[in-house]
């Protein structure tokens, strides 16, 4: 039963995680990821790190508001991914 509820604990985090596509105001590609369903905002981190790989990521813009009462909370990170070789 523990090892069930562990699987199904680790399925649900991974699935708070999602990222989409979209154009920076420079005009670079990046992306908006969501991590609004996780304990904190490092799992954004980490989604931006499996996206661009070992070039990096520069980030653009984020959101870390924490839920309150009557609030959901938000987290959620902008990134543009940098270029082999860029500093």
């Amino acid at each position: 039963m523990y090892k069930v509820c562990v699987s199904l604990g680790m399925l649900l985090l991974s699935a708070c995680t999602y990222s989409e596509p979209l154009i920076t105001p420079s005009g670079h590609q990046g992306f908006r990821i969501d991590c609004t369903g996780v304990e904190n905002i490092g799992s954004c981190y980490k989604e931006a790190g499996k996206i661009c790989g070992s070039a990096g990521y520069e980030i653009i813009g984020q959101s870390n508001n924490r839920s309150g009462f009557f609030t959901a909370g938000n987290k959620e990170l902008v990134v543009r991914c940098k270029a082999p070789g860029e500093q």
